[in-house]
C-alpha cells in the first residue's frame, strides 16, 4: 500500500455533518457510510469539492481502532454543474426574451395591418361601391367584374381582421384574459367544428390580472385548444378555469386520442415545451396528463 499525501495543505472545510453526528453512524456499522460532499479551502488559497466515503476499521476484538477514509477530488464536476445551472439560466432568460420580441412583433404588425391596409382595403371597397351606385343611376349594365371584385374585397377585409386577431386580439387588451379565453373558445367552435365549453368560476372574474402574465395564460389556452385539433383530433374539449390558494388554475381537456408515455417525455411534439416557459415566467407550471377514460388533460397553475 502507498501512502498518497497532497502537495497543498486544507485551510478549512465546510462538512455537511458534525463529529457527534458521524461517531455513532459509524459504530454501529460494519459498511461503508453514506458519501459526505463538503466544500474546503486550499492554501492557496482556491475552493475545491470533495465527496468522502468512510469506513470503520476493527481489531481483532471487533473494536473500532480507526477509520479508512476515501476522498475523491469533486471540484470539476461542481464546477461544470455549476457552469450547467449558470447555462440553463442564460437560455431560459433569452428565451423569454426572444418571447416577448415576438409578442411585440405581433402587436406591431396587428396595428400596421389596421391602420395601413386596412384603410387601404376600406378606401378601395368604398371606391368600388361608389362606382356600382353610378352605373345603377345612370341605369347602365350591371358590371359583373366589379360585382365580383366587391365580394373578393370583402373576403380580403375578413381575413386580415382574422389575422390581426390571431396576431394579438383587441379584446384580450381592452376586456381582459377571461373574456379573451372565451372569445377565442367561440372563434375555434365557429373554425373548426371543435365544441368548446369554458367553465369561470365566479370569484376568478373578479381577479385582474396584468398585461404580460394575461398574456401568457391567453397563449397557453390557445396552444392547448390548437392542439386539440391539430393533433388529439377532439371532438369537444373544456376549459376549467378557478382560483386556489393565491393562485389560478385553467384545466384544458378534450375528448381525443390520448397522449401516449413516448409524447409524455417528448414534451416538444406537443409544444408543451413552449407552454413550460411562459408558465415559468410568473412562477407557474403545466402539467400534462390522460384523461380518465379518454383525452388529455392540460393543467396550468400560475399566481396571481
Amino acid at each position: 500500500m502507498r501512502l498518497w499525501r497532497a502537495r497543498w495543505r486544507v485551510k478549512s472545510a465546510w462538512l455537511t455533518i458534525s463529529c457527534h453526528d458521524f461517531l455513532p453512524r459509524l459504530r454501529g456499522t460494519t459498511k461503508l457510510v453514506t458519501p459526505e460532499e463538503a466544500a474546503a479551502l486550499r492554501d492557496d488559497p482556491r475552493l475545491f469539492w470533495t465527496l468522502s466515503t468512510y469506513a470503520p476499521h476493527r481489531d481483532i476484538n471487533g473494536e473500532i481502532d480507526g477509520v479508512l477514509v476515501n476522498v475523491v477530488d469533486m471540484t470539476t464536476l461542481k464546477n461544470s454543474q455549476d457552469s450547467l445551472l449558470v447555462s440553463n439560466d442564460q437560455l431560459r432568460q433569452l428565451s423569454q426574451y426572444l418571447e416577448r420580441v415576438r409578442e411585440d412583433e405581433r402587436v406591431r404588425i396587428a396595428r400596421e395591418l389596421h391602420d395601413d391596409l386596412g384603410s387601404t382595403l376600406t378606401g378601395v371597397k368604398w371606391a368600388i361601391a361608389t362606382a356600382i351606385e353610378r352605373a345603377q343611376r345612370a341605369a347602365l349594365p350591371a358590371d359583373a367584374q366589379l360585382a365580383n371584385a366587391s365580394q373578393l374585397l370583402d373576403s380580403a377585409v375578413d381575413t386580415m381582421r382574422r389575422i390581426i386577431s390571431d396576431l394579438r386580439p383587441s379584446v384580450l387588451d381592452h376586456l381582459g384574459v377571461w373574456t379573451a379565453i372565451e372569445w377565442y373558445a367561440g372563434q375555434i367552435e365557429e373554425r373548426t367544428g371543435l365544441q368548446c365549453r369554458v367553465a369561470l368560476a365566479d370569484e376568478v372574474a373578479a381577479i385582474e390580472v396584468d398585461p404580460e402574465r394575461a398574456t401568457a395564460m391567453f397563449r397557453i389556452v390557445q396552444e392547448a385548444l390548437n392542439n386539440c385539433v391539430r393533433h388529439a383530433r377532439a371532438s369537444r374539449a373544456e376549459i376549467r378555469i378557478r382560483c386556489a390558494a393565491g393562485a389560478v388554475m385553467i384545466a384544458v381537456e378534450d375528448d381525443g386520442v390520448g397522449i401516449g408515455d413516448d409524447a409524455l417525455v417528448r414534451t416538444e411534439s406537443w409544444g408543451l415545451l413552449g407552454m413550460q416557459e411562459r408558465a415559468a415566467r410568473f412562477g407557474g407550471d403545466i402539467a400534462l396528463s390522460r384523461g380518465v377514460k379518454e383525452g388529455t388533460i392540460l393543467v396550468l397553475h400560475m399566481p396571481v
